[in-house]
């Protein structure tokens, strides 16, 4: 008697174990628990541009306000709102003087523009090193919080429709029917950030204009790809019937 209590104790807790998935008979409901991971590489759409101009290294007749006005030309040609994607810091004159000597003044004024794509990063730094601008450099590079939740809400569903197939391929093998869910979790990754820009160009100015230009015309980025993904784990009742 204590033998067949044993036996039959022993075949309830047995569990069916296969890639994430299993099937399982607890506090007399059926279910079975599947894992599926969907994952996608995600372009950032987000990208900050680092620009430097510095009065001394300008060709007559131009100017910081001639240049600030061609860069704003060619942000607008690109079809965005400099106000929007632009952000300056001239350093005021006044202050720079209350630190340095005056042999070490030098008027500049940086730059700091927020692009969307490589392209128009390519652009930019095309157009700005005919203008006689070097001095660039790539910051942050990241997805935006509207395509991340774009993206997220994409692989969720992605996700719970493949844990749905995975749990019809377990029941379907066992000559059942994959039931209602009664548990859902779902775990999200995504490798924002931590990465490096490809591309630098920087202190071009100290090169010879006409090097410096050849170098800048002609650029092409490429933007490293960030990976977002997607763990869902699903219960669903067991139809036997």
């Amino acid at each position: 008697m204590r033998k067949s209590f044993m036996i039959v104790a022993a075949v309830a807790a047995m569990s069916f174990l296969m890639a994430g998935n299993r099937a399982v008979a607890q506090d007399n409901m059926k279910y079975v628990e599947v894992t599926a991971k969907v994952d996608k590489q995600v372009v950032p759409d987000e990208l900050m541009l680092n620009v430097t101009v510095y009065e001394k290294d300008l060709k007559k007749p131009q100017t910081l306000e001639s240049v600030e006005k061609g860069m704003i030309k060619v942000v607008t040609d690109l079809g965005l709102n400099p106000k929007e994607v632009m952000t300056i810091d001239d350093m005021g004159a006044a202050l720079r003087r209350k630190f340095l000597k005056k042999d070490e003044v030098q008027e500049r004024r940086s730059y700091t523009l927020k692009l969307s794509n490589a392209n128009q990063l390519a652009i930019c730094m095309d157009s700005f090193g005919r203008m006689g601008i070097y001095d660039m450099n790539l910051g942050q590079m990241k997805v935006s919080t509207e395509l991340e939740k774009q993206t997220k809400d994409e692989l969720l569903a992605a996700a719970a429709r493949q844990a749905k197939e995975n749990a019809d391929v377990l029941t379907g093998a066992l000559d059942a029917k994959t039931g209602k869910p009664i548990y859902i979790q779902s775990y999200y990754n995504i490798a924002q950030g931590g990465y490096q820009p490809r591309y630098m160009l920087k202190s071009m100015a100290m090169m010879d204009s006409a090097e410096g230009a050849n170098a800048v015309q002609g650029t092409e980025l490429d933007v490293d790809k960030v990976s977002v993904s997607i763990s869902v784990t699903c219960r669903f009742e067991i139809d036997t019937k």
